[in-house]
């Protein structure tokens, strides 16, 4: 009988903090926590997706860090223990095999009803209904995988699986999982240790009502699957971090040798968490609006996250947004935790409609938490006006395109068209990212900040006049257009009333690149 133990397999991706790469098991993913940097993996939704399983065991195996002397006793101890978490997987050590006759983990017994599913479709990366835009892998080409490739396959489809049509021949349609609407913030502190506990704050709020406030609030291995698709509420941190929205069978085969590997898998429709816990402590919070409902907010193709700073980097509420609860708890505990800032690695995936099976994108992005600007409410007011001013001096760049195209371009129902060819607007917000992190920490820091808004305004004019120029320079020369690009580039003027004479650039590294 086929047998593969996660909990000493070597199967998670990792970087270790004194360099190099390799594998571990559950076991050793937990007790080497502190000597782990980071999860890898293959893409950003399997790092999440492993990240996020992590911390399901190091809460459950950690009861007493759901209080607050409990938990700053684990963070001063530098480690998780090896004892509880030896005693946990030696009580559930059965549920973490992944071809458990009885009990496969993350997965059902038996699924039938529907076809056999290219093993290919384990990797949510490049699935979908446009896989040419990630990979040209063949989804039917009968490919065998690893048992480990296979295991991060299914935690990572728990996770990250767009709805639409799933199982064939009964064309059941299925909902898209929880984080395909949301940006999801994990803060990343020295270690994976690290990480795991600044993610899991010791509030009731953050439990979402379950753990020891809700005895029924488990991880998905220690219950029983259901019967089908069904709607309910989660239970508890632990029921939504390990939700089990699909329903998952892998299907063995034998490489010739002596292992088993994975040649297919049947997929039904697993539970759907409804309603979408808000609470999630992961996630930030958009309120009510007249174009939207209150939900999480969410990453947009066009759209750089910096740009959203103020929703989840102040706490300055505009329209009741609100930043992720994890991030407001450590903002409260700079001093016992003796620093004021973190790096937040923030991960999101879209597909086309709520429930569409086509992906639009998938994304990773690193981005400084300095705390001051969640306490100090003259903080966070400058950084919505570096936010405000950035589209103010955009809305100048725009109409000065704008300008040039109504001039080049004869047919009135082309200027759209070729204002968007130009692409001035990407070129322009293209390079402000560093430059933004840069303003926010030199205020965090106690520079005047008076001085701080008129040098970043005076760099988005020259920015927004760098964009122009690159984004016109493809005209031909012609009389008429240089006359246009000359007309266009003085609409850019009003701007320079709040400039400064240029300075030499900054010696001082991004703060990104400070942090990392």
């Amino acid at each position: 009988m086929a047998s593969y133990d996660l909990r000493y397999e070597s199967w998670i991706p990792v970087e270790f903090i004194g360099g190099g790469s390799g594998a571990v098991g559950l076991h050793d993913a937990l007790v080497r926590a502190h000597e782990i940097r980071e999860i890898g993996g293959d893409s950003p939704v399997e790092a999440i997706a492993l990240n996020r399983l992590l911390l399901a065991l190091a809460i459950r195996t950690h009861p007493e860090t759901e209080s607050e002397d409990g938990w700053f006793e684990r963070w001063d101890a530098g480690s998780l223990d090896p004892a509880a978490i030896n005693s946990y997987l030696e009580k559930w050590g059965d549920r973490f095999d992944l071809f458990h006759p009885e009990h496969p983990f993350y997965q059902v017994r038996t699924n039938t009803g529907n076809s056999v599913l290219a093993v290919s479709m384990l990797r949510i990366h490049e699935c979908g209904n446009v896989p040419e835009l990630y990979s040209h892998v063949n989804l039917r080409s009968g490919e065998t995988m690893s048992p480990a490739e296979a295991a991060v396959g299914v935690v990572a489809s728990q996770f990250a699986t767009s709805g639409g049509l799933l199982s064939n021949p009964f064309k059941t349609g299925n909902k898209n999982t929880p984080f395909m609407g949301s940006a999801v913030f994990w803060l990343r502190g020295r270690s994976l240790f690290e990480a795991l506990m600044l993610n899991a704050p010791p509030t009731s709020l953050f439990r979402m009502g379950g753990s020891q406030l809700n005895v029924d609030d488990a991880p998905a291995w220690e219950v029983e699957p259901s019967a089908g698709q069904s709607e309910r509420a989660s239970r508890g941190i632990l029921d939504f971090l390990t939700f089990q929205h699909r329903r998952l069978t892998l299907l063995l085969g034998d490489d010739g040798e002596s292992d088993a590997v994975v040649v297919g898998l049947r997929r039904t429709g697993g539970d759907h968490a409804s309603p979408r816990p808000l609470d999630e402590p992961h996630i930030a919070v958009l309120e009510e609006s007249k174009t939207r409902p209150r939900g999480p907010y969410a990453m947009r193709p066009d759209r750089a996250l910096w740009r959203d700073s103020s929703i989840f980097m102040t706490l300055l509420k505009d329209g009741g947004s609100k930043a992720p609860l994890a991030f407001q708890w450590v903002s409260d505990h700079t001093a016992q935790l003796h620093t004021d800032r973190f790096l937040v690695d923030v991960f999101g995936m879209r597909t086309r409609g709520a429930n569409d099976g086509t992906f639009l994108f998938w994304r990773r992005e690193s981005m400084p938490l300095f705390t001051r600007t969640l306490t100090d409410p003259t903080i966070g007011q400058t950084v919505m006006q570096l936010l405000e001013r950035a589209e103010k001096q955009r809305e100048h760049l725009r109409a000065a395109i704008y300008t040039v195209a109504r001039l080049v371009v004869p047919s009135t129902e082309e200027v759209a068209k070729f204002t968007t060819a130009l692409d001035a607007e990407g070129r322009y917000w293209g390079v402000l990212e560093a430059p933004f992190y840069d303003a926010v920490r030199q205020v965090v820091e106690g520079g005047e900040r008076n001085e701080v808004l008129r040098s970043w305004t005076a760099h988005l004019h020259r920015t927004a006049f760098a964009a122009f120029d690159s984004a016109t320079s493809s005209l031909d020369g012609s009389g008429r257009q240089l006359q246009a690009v000359a007309v266009g580039r003085r609409q850019l003027r009003p701007a320079a009333r709040y400039s400064i004479p240029a300075v030499p650039p900054s010696t001082h590294a991004s703060t990104l690149e400070t942090l990392q």
